[in-house]
């Protein structure tokens, strides 16, 4: 069973009831809880972790998480003394607070906005992708857009998910973290469950933007339309997407939400005991997000190349180490996933669903 280290400010414990670390695609912040409890009753002079505590916590020894911690909440009865803690990685303060700076930028990069609004914060980021520089109409943000909207606001116009490592380096990228697939099959998980999900199923996505432009002719110039047909959905469910900015921007936030909404319709969910993706290789990774998994179930009917979008692990007294994996096609975050020969569609209105929102010739946008 892989052993679970926590370092705060010179401390290093281990020996817990309980251990949560979730990381998400969805989410900036990674976050962690846990409980323990203070056998000897040494109270505070032993147990440092409090409210504002820097934390790191090892999987043997592999970083999974770097913050602080948001909640320290012990309890004392007559038979025990519980402690419970949870924390946010460092990316949360981008999350929580204001951008406290420009809010209108022109004839800039998109990649110096983004320095200059992660500066004070001490945040590295990574672009893998293009991203286009902003024109002379500008990019406005709201007064009260926290530091990671600003950011994800840029990413999508850009076709780019935004994203946290276990470093804290905010990543933008539209690929998987990796080319190399990890596998699932049977005998190698402890649970699968799929769930195919058409509540994301929309007859129609539509983009609806204002750009800046000093013409008479508003309808002309000033107002953007963008429509993706989904030939597959009968009914009428139009989905109209609001945003700011030009022409292609709108170009390309379309293309970002037909990929979510195509990715969104499976989602698969695996628990496996091992940390790491190869428990018989001492140099194998831990579990992580923006990884590629290849899935493998005759009886759940699923054959495919899926992208890890959340990841959990747990340790319990009665259950031990597990790791949780939510798995999504890989077009919901990614406009370039890897292929394998052998990977094949599901038959029937769900693969149809995704297939049609992913094929070009089926609609417009």
């Amino acid at each position: 069973m892989p052993k679970i280290t926590l370092f705060s400010d010179g401390e290093t414990w281990t020996g817990f009831q309980s251990v949560s670390i979730r990381q998400s695609m969805d989410n900036a912040a990674h976050s962690f809880s846990l409980t323990t409890t203070d056998r000897g009753n040494e109270g505070l002079d032993r147990w440092n972790i409090r409210g504002g505590s820097e934390v790191q916590i090892y999987i043997d020894e592999t970083l999974a998480f770097d913050g602080f911690v948001q909640r320290y909440n012990p309890r004392i009865d007559a038979n025990s003394h519980s402690i419970n803690i949870a924390g946010a990685s460092r990316a949360i303060d981008l999350v929580e607070c204001s951008h406290d700076g420009k809010y209108f930028w022109k004839d800039v990069s998109a990649e110096s906005i983004i320095s200059e609004v992660l500066e004070p914060f001490h945040i590295e980021y990574r672009i893998d992708g293009e991203m286009k520089r902003i024109e002379k109409t500008g990019f406005r943000v709201g007064v009260t857009d926290s530091p990671f909207a600003i950011v994800r606001k840029l990413a999508e116009k850009n076709g780019l998910t935004v994203y946290t490592d276990s470093n804290n380096t905010l990543i933008l990228s539209n690929r998987p973290s990796e080319t190399l697939f990890a596998d699932i099959k049977r005998g190698q998980y402890l649970a699968l469950e799929v769930n195919h999900d058409l509540s994301q199923s929309f007859s129609e996505v539509v983009v609806k933007a204002q750009q800046n432009s000093t013409s008479k002719d508003f309808k002309g110039k000033q107002q953007v339309e963008r429509r993706f047909q989904n030939p597959v959905q009968t009914r009428h469910r139009p989905l109209i997407v609001s945003s700011n900015g030009t022409d292609p921007d709108q170009q390309n936030l379309g293309e970002y939400a037909k990929r979510r909404f195509a990715g969104n319709v499976l989602l698969a969910t695996a628990t496996v005991k091992a940390a790491f993706r190869d428990s018989n290789n001492a140099d194998s990774k831990l579990w992580g997000i923006n990884q590629l998994v290849f899935v493998d179930d005759p009886v759940a009917d699923i054959r495919h190349n899926l992208l890890i979008s959340e990841v959990e692990f747990n340790l319990s007294e009665g259950a031990g180490f597990q790791t949780n994996l939510n798995m999504r096609l890989p077009e919901a975050y990614s406009d370039r996933p890897a292929k394998r020969p052998q990977v094949r569609r599901s038959k029937g209105e769900f693969g149809e669903l995704a297939s049609a929102f992913l094929d070009e010739n089926t609609g417009t946008i």
